[in-house]
């Protein structure tokens, strides 16, 4: 799978305390976004990804989508968003017939209070799961991804049970990374925003059961595998597309993000080398090993796990 992150601009109509997504890059036009989605037709991308910044606030993403679903050359267009103006159901019945097949959306607590305050918007909790309900409603394949902070990791099985009664078929956590440019804002404090992985263990697991009831796959992302004892298979890493691309505004391109998150974004300190995941595991955000140190870390005994596809579970009747 060959899969491209096409992000249309750092425009967003939220303000997420979290986001690791904000820079000074503006805002692609539309003939920057057609030449981009041509060029991912042409070198064979299978999964084109629209995101941002926040892809609906855009004049012409409608088009754009429609433009990338006439190239008949993508297996999955998929959007990762907000989901506020999705909340509009004329809005959502045409963004999603004009070629959308996955929607990505970003839910992160089961209530108001928390998802409103993360997100610095008021009112984007009630829009966000209106859109998601109408997303649903047109059959489109809707997902949401939530991010883990010190604020809302002890409802993220509250907010699974949510998930799973409006109707997604699939759901991740990312562990929330401390990036330079939001450790630099006024009102950051990196102990009220970033739980200890420790804190993770017991919420993270209490939801991964929850949809593998359901027959609901999910994962967790940027967790070491050593927090992963037993639930391993449900590592974000293993499943992502083997060549990932990002491309976005003033010729932005990360040709490889897989290996630019390893190198650049996350540590492995040296005592995980004697760890059985260690050929498998990205390790931890960098910020995160800076501030903390290695004291959470505890490598598992056992063979190394040589190739990450010794660790992938295919389960029956779930197709994303």
């Amino acid at each position: 799978m060959k899969e491209e992150n096409l992000i249309v601009g750092y425009s967003c109509n939220n303000h997420c305390r979290f986001c690791c997504e904000r820079g000074n890059f503006g805002d692609s036009s539309t003939e920057e976004i057609k030449q981009r989605i041509d060029k991912a037709a042409k070198i064979g991308v299978n999964r084109l990804v629209f995101t941002g910044g926040e892809p609906t606030i855009r004049k012409d993403i409608i088009d754009l989508i429609r433009y990338a679903k006439e190239k008949k050359s993508f297996n999955e267009i998929f959007m990762i968003t907000n989901g506020r103006m999705m909340s509009y159901e004329k809005f959502a019945n045409k963004i999603i017939n004009a070629g959308l097949t996955h929607i990505l959306f970003s839910l992160h607590a089961p209530k108001a209070k928390i998802h409103d305050f993360l997100t610095r918007s008021p009112g984007a909790f009630r829009q966000t799961v209106k859109g998601m309900k109408n997303a649903v409603k047109q059959g489109v394949v809707v997902e949401n991804n939530t991010v883990l902070t010190k604020y809302n990791y002890k409802f993220f099985p509250e907010l699974v049970d949510m998930l799973l009664e409006i109707g997604v078929k699939y759901y991740e956590a990312i562990f929330v990374n401390p990036v330079e440019s939001i450790m630099k804002e006024s009102d950051f404090v990196f102990d009220n925003l970033v739980p200890k992985l420790s804190d993770l263990d017991e919420p993270v697991r209490k939801a991964l059961k929850k949809g593998k009831k359901k027959r609901v796959w999910s994962t967790i992302e940027a967790i070491p595998f050593c927090h992963l004892k037993g639930v391993e298979e449900h590592a974000t890493e293993l499943y992502m597309a083997e060549h990932r691309i990002v491309s976005g505004p003033r010729r932005r391109l990360v040709k490889d993000i897989n290996r630019s998150r390893q190198v650049k974004g996350k540590v492995k300190p040296e005592k995980c080398k004697n760890c059985k995941y260690f050929n498998v595991c990205e390790g931890v955000w960098i910020n995160y090993y800076r501030i903390r140190g290695d004291k959470e870390l505890t490598p598992i005994k056992g063979k190394k796990i040589e190739n990450k596809k010794e660790l992938l579970v295919k389960w029956k009747n779930i197709k994303l």
